[in-house]
């Protein structure tokens, strides 16, 4: 299992690739359902995932655009910051 922490939230991947989410009781959890994630990235309040499609997901409070405009494309590794997210795509480019 592979686990990231936020400010008030935590998330890990199981062995099956799908995601277990804990926060705080204030924590909000709109995590995408049914999606099976391979890197997963938190940030202060909001988290970011690549799924087995190599889709890239944000979720969560996006008071600096974190989870909105969400690049598109094939990606293969991703970090989340406080208020920012960045993703390596396939081919080596930086999108954040």
């Amino acid at each position: 299992m592979r686990v990231t922490a936020g400010h008030s939230h935590t998330c890990g991947i199981r062995a099956d690739s799908t995601l277990a989410w804990w926060a705080s009781k204030n924590g909000k959890k709109d995590v995408p359902e049914g999606s099976n994630f391979m890197p997963v990235g938190a940030g202060h309040h909001h988290t970011c995932a690549i799924d087995h499609a190599k889709q890239l997901s944000c979720w969560g409070w996006s008071a600096w655009a974190q989870t909105s405009g969400v690049p598109k494309g094939d990606f293969v590794h991703l970090a989340s910051g406080y208020g920012h997210g960045c993703a390596v795509r396939a081919n080596g480019e930086v999108a954040c």
